[in-house]
């Protein structure tokens, strides 16, 4: 029984990888050049208030996921109906975390291998990931969090040479308003505005333990890591390089060489991606598995079902998708408005009936 639980540390490890898989890809904020800093500050400032929402829902209902908060607050009817629109999001975003590493790879790493034949063992291994208890869940992110973390000490060490400060000045001069409201908006709606996935493993989470905690220092952890990364690779660079860049981070790297024996460093960058996209997309698979055995009133968690959609739905979208370009058009431009209700509205709805109960009982009392 001890795996159906995690503590603090691996739940805020975890949910920093979720984080840190949405944006080390796709740089939501590249377009503000040598003001990323500036609007991922922005961002995260805008996120805050979802992530203190889902704490405080959460906090309230200590002992249930997502699905137990919702039968709890609308009752069973109007519950599976949210559930089975959460389902939904949950398995295209899992999907849309599989696309960005496959064609992030096979754009960079292996230029020359079609991206579905990287998308199947991620797919498989995340499926692994997602069926299982949320305390494997959290004992995989946090080894793949200090694996990460090491990765990512040892890269900005070798890059402190190529450097320059200078890129980085000005900063809010000669700045485009447009710009730099597009890439706080494409950053608020992916990654940071995702915190509803956060309920869903939030009730494995140890008794006794901050819900505020959990969920609130993986947003400033992941958040803080990101603008480091990101300024790292403005130095490197350059603004006009940065943001005319797909992969500003694997180009950067790539100009790296540790010595004569190591020139290029650049798979070692792809090995974080690969373990952040991986932890994201298990986590949201988890509560898509979740939430479909719990719309189906299984015992047993839908292996077959989950494996049979999200495969499917992940070669569709490399079939649309099938270049950075157009992946990058629906990131920025549709997908923030078709998130919309999952990140707002689905959040805001629980939050205030959670509210609104809470207060019932207690005048009760």
């Amino acid at each position: 029984m001890q795996k159906a639980f995690i503590n603090s540390r691996q739940s805020i490890v975890t949910f920093t990888m979720v984080i840190l898989g949405g944006c080390l890809i796709t740089d939501g904020a590249h377009y503000a050049g040598r003001h990323i800093g500036v609007a991922a500050l922005a961002s995260l400032a805008t996120a805050l208030p979802l992530y203190l929402a889902c704490a405080r829902t959460a906090s309230l209902y200590p002992r249930d996921s997502l699905f137990g908060m919702t039968e709890k607050l609308f009752g069973k009817t109007v519950s599976k109906v949210l559930i089975g629109i959460f389902v939904v999001y949950a398995l295209h975003s899992a999907a849309l975390g599989n696309i960005q590493y496959s064609l992030y790879s096979s754009n960079t790493i292996f230029e020359k291998t079609h991206p579905v034949f990287l998308i199947l063992p991620l797919t498989g291994g995340c499926i692994f990931l997602g069926i299982g208890r949320a305390g494997v869940l959290g004992r995989m992110g946090r080894l793949l969090f200090i694996l990460t973390g090491a990765l990512l000490v040892l890269l900005s060490i070798c890059s402190l040479p190529y450097m320059e400060t200078e890129n980085l000045r000005p900063v809010l001069q000669d700045w485009s308003k447009a710009s730099f409201f597009s890439s706080t908006r494409a950053n608020l709606a992916y990654p940071f505005g995702d915190a509803i996935v956060l309920l869903t493993i939030a009730g494995a989470v140890k008794q006794g333990q901050s819900r505020y905690k959990a969920m609130l220092l993986p947003l400033l952890l992941g958040g803080g890591i990101f603008i480091a990364i990101s300024m790292r690779d403005v130095m490197i660079l350059g603004e006009y390089a940065f943001i005319s860049s797909w992969f500003p981070s694997s180009l950067a790297i790539s100009r790296v060489s540790v010595s004569n024996y190591v020139q290029n460093i650049q798979l070692a960058e792809g090995f974080v991606f690969l373990f952040c996209v991986f932890i994201r997309t298990g986590v949201f698979l988890y509560g898509a598995c979740k939430g479909l055995q719990y719309l189906l009133s299984l015992q047993k968690k839908p292996i077959i079902m989950l494996s049979a959609t999200i495969l499917p739905l992940s070669a569709a979208g490399i079939w649309f998708l099938d270049t950075p370009n157009k992946m990058f058009e629906y990131i920025y431009r549709i997908y923030p408005m078709a998130a919309l209700p999952f990140q707002f509205l689905f959040i805001l709805i629980i939050w205030l009936a959670a509210e609104r109960k809470s207060r019932e009982i207690t005048s009760g009392l």
